[in-house]
């Protein structure tokens, strides 16, 4: 007995943990399997290429958060121009009942599906009806009286504002990728070695210096990490740089994981290399009280 929700799940943030974790619940009183079927690319990004949002995960990000809800079997649905033009009834009896054996569907109230979105929560509890199915629709979230969406969080990230970001998410913004050769500055100018990192996650946070933390291999290590395009230096093309405190490996080509706890300032420029680099160490220091904090 499958017991499958649908959705994008961009951020895997608290209203979808809410129905992730009633529906893991649910599927072993029954003993069946709970299961997620989700899309990638983002189906805005094939039939609305101009307005698609950024997104707050990477498509590994995502499995593997759902994976940590406690979700069995994770489906992830290839979606192409030739997939967005199959019925919501097609999609609905061929996808739900034949392919993944539904017996119990659930959504949110706002989840559409099929050629031109007509399928809607509605006529998933028809056609549920009809076939045996249970459908469960999920009311719109809110966290603490505020509406809980990923484009509010999105919202949020773009004016930096990362610890209500978090608060909605219910875990760290996180970027990850690998480290790549920089310029140069932060070591031969600055005096100050950062890790460059080519992340694998669409760019939503401003310019800017945030406190982070970064995982190397399993271990987290306090960071001060810039968003930003070098302007003390002559304006430079975007580059994510990490500082890890304390940390003297060289991490060049390997992976890391950088979470965002707190934004410190906007990007400024600065009338020397020396003022700059006093300018990083005073952020140093205040990264350290907010991270000892957390």
């Amino acid at each position: 007995m499958t017991i499958i929700t649908l959705g994008v799940f961009d951020g895997v943030h608290r209203g979808h943990a809410e129905i992730l974790q009633k529906l893991v619940r649910r599927a072993r009183a029954v003993r069946g399997t709970s299961a997620a079927y989700t899309f990638e690319p983002h189906p805005a990004r094939i039939l609305s290429p101009r307005s698609c949002p950024s997104r707050i995960m990477t498509p590994d990000q995502k499995t593997e958060t759902l994976r940590r809800q406690g979700i069995q079997k994770i489906v992830v649905q290839r979606f192409t121009r030739r997939f967005s033009r199959l019925s919501a009834e097609d999609f609905f009896r061929r996808i739900l009942v034949r392919k993944l054996r539904a017996r119990e569907i659930w959504i949110g109230y706002n989840f559409t599906f099929g050629f031109r979105r007509r399928g809607t929560p509605q006529k998933l509890l028809e056609w549920g009806k009809k076939a045996g199915i249970r459908v469960r629709v999920f009311p719109s979230f809110s966290w603490k009286g505020n509406p809980l969406s990923s484009t509010r969080i999105r919202s949020l990230l773009a004016r930096g504002l990362v610890e209500q970001a978090t608060e909605l998410l219910g875990h760290p913004y996180l970027m990850e990728g690998v480290v790549v050769r920089g310029r140069g500055y932060g070591r031969g100018r600055l005096g100050i070695r950062t890790a460059n990192l080519k992340s694998e996650n669409e760019r939503i946070l401003p310019l800017g210096v945030y406190a982070t933390r970064t995982r190397v291999g399993r271990k987290y290590y306090p960071s001060v990490t810039n968003i930003g395009c070098n302007p003390t230096f002559g304006r430079q093309i975007l580059s994510i740089e990490t500082h890890i405190l304390r940390f003297r490996r060289n991490l060049l080509r390997k992976r890391i994981a950088v979470e965002f706890v707190k934004r410190l300032r906007g990007e400024r420029t600065f009338r020397s290399a020396s003022a700059l680099a006093a300018q990083i160490q005073k952020d140093i220091r205040v990264a350290e009280r907010v991270l000892r904090r957390r």
